[in-house]
This record gives C-alpha cells, structure tokens and sequence, in this order.
C-alpha cells in the first residue's frame, strides 16, 4: 500500500469524498484535530478495529474513542444519555473533551476495550468533522502514534511506521492545542474526570455547577 500524503489546505469536496471512500473500503486515515493527530477507521467494520490496534501495538483492553458530527449521534452510540451530558456539550463541544457513556449494543467489545462504555468525541477541526460528515457515520479512533510513545501535535511528528500501513495522512501542521482532551467519564453515579488535558476541572465544575 502507499500511503498518500495530502495537505489540508489542498482539501475540497471531491477530496473529503474519497477519503470517505477509503474508509468505506476499511481503510485507515490520519487526520488532525484541535489537540493531537488522530487514526481512525470505520467504527463498526471490526476488522479495520483490529488494524488499529495493530499499527500502534496497543492493548485491545485499551479503548478508542467515537468521532462524532454532530450532537445527535450520541443516541445511536449510547445506551443512556444523561442531562449532565448536554450541559457539558452545550459549554465545550465541539472541543478538545472527551466524555464517557454508556455504549449502545450497536458497538463492537473490541472498540471499548471490552467495557460497557464508549468514550465520544467531537473535535473542533472542520477536516476531521468534514470527513465524517461526508462519511455519513462516526469514527473509531484514537491518537496516531505506537503506544508508549508521544501524541503527534504536527504532521511531522508522525512515526514513519505509518508508512504503507494507512491509506492516507492529512497533513496540516500543529494543532491547536498541542495538548490531548480532557477525558471525562458521566457513566456512572457522578461524573469523574478520566484524564486531565485542555480543560481544566474548574473549567468543568463551573460548568456543571458543582465540584467533581
């Protein structure tokens, strides 16, 4: 396979469709985000989940994440949606935040690490929510690097493992943040912060109106 490098100022509709294309096909992509550069892939082909896994060498207990386009889609992804979700949305989405639900049937165990959760994201960058909307569904994925090693912030930092591995690589510089998502889980009785990144838990706490 080669991998196809593409610059993101080089994008246009005829290009988000065949990147749409690809992940039809079962392919990978890179793409970036507001924090760091993400892999993903069909999120209900099983086997372009595995592939994942593989190019990073990471844990199959050790979950991705939903790219979402829009709020919506939550309900198709998860089995509950609670109002804390909204308010949360409503506040930081699209942003660099991540939050934990508990998943619908429709998602495969592989993609949640074999957890009755699924983490779902819905970044700020108009490439990435531009590829899922001409997909017409959401994305598995998580940050494009080995496992073990640092998130990419810039189309340079991508490992050349990559290499004849994926089928494209959108190349758009340094993202935003140069940071990961906050990663917070609303799953369970109260809400818990999973990992801490570019909102801050105040920021969270002022939002819900109480302290986490």
């Amino acid at each position: 396979m080669v991998t196809r490098r593409i610059n993101s100022v080089d994008l246009n509709k005829d290009s988000f469709k065949n990147l749409a294309g690809l992940l039809k096909s079962g392919e990978l992509i890179v793409f970036p985000t507001e924090t760091v550069y993400g892999v993903g892939c069909d999120l209900f082909n099983v086997e372009a989940v595995k592939q994942i896994y593989e190019l990073k060498g990471r844990l199959r207990s050790n979950p991705l994440s939903a790219y979402i386009s829009k709020t919506v889609e939550v309900y198709q992804l998860c089995s509950e949606v609670p109002d804390v979700f909204f308010a949360l949305a409503a506040q930081f989405l699209p942003g660099p935040l991540a939050i934990v639900l508990k998943k619908s049937e429709i998602i495969d165990s592989l993609v949640t690490g074999g957890l009755d959760t699924i983490a779902i994201r819905f970044c700020d960058n108009n490439v990435v929510l531009n590829i899922i909307k001409e997909f017409g569904r959401p994305i598995a994925g998580t940050s494009a690097n080995i496992s073990g090693s640092e998130p990419a912030t810039n189309h340079s930092d991508l490992t050349k493992d990559f290499d004849c591995k994926i089928a494209a690589i959108i190349e758009a510089g340094e993202t935003k943040y140069s940071k990961e998502s906050t990663v917070i889980s609303i799953a369970g009785v109260k809400p818990i912060i999973l990992r801490h990144g570019v909102i801050t838990q105040t920021e969270i706490e002022d939002c819900l109106r109480f302290k986490i």
